[in-house]
């Protein structure tokens, strides 16, 4: 889902290769699937996303989006973001203003 399986039977002991600040430096986008990959390991009933999805490439935000939002989930997931890209992903899309109203843009 986070879409690691690659990178991680890459390492040379897999899934138990230690990761180590003496070592090699993951990458951000590492460090941030592998950030989604505990928080959703729980199966949460809600994700909340504040700008980190922006960071990561545009192949692997899409599968991961894919993914996270399948109805096939049965979490919620919110993103607090200002990137109209994401729209295909939700159902649902409110606009704050800056008076703090909301507005519905998309139907429920």
């Amino acid at each position: 889902m986070t879409q690691l399986q690659e990178e991680i039977t890459s390492l040379p002991q897999g899934i138990d290769s230690d990761i180590s600040v003496f070592g090699e430096i993951p990458a951000p986008t590492h460090i941030l699937r592998i950030l989604l990959a505990r928080a959703i390991v729980g199966r949460p009933e809600l994700l909340i996303f504040d700008g980190m999805i922006h960071d990561m490439q545009p192949t692997i935000r899409d599968a991961i989006l894919r993914r996270i939002c399948s109805r096939d989930e049965s979490w919620t997931v919110l993103f607090v973001s200002t990137d109209p890209n994401l729209t295909p992903y939700v159902d649902r899309r409110i606009v704050l203003e800056d008076s703090g109203t909301s507005v519905p843009l998309l139907p429920s």
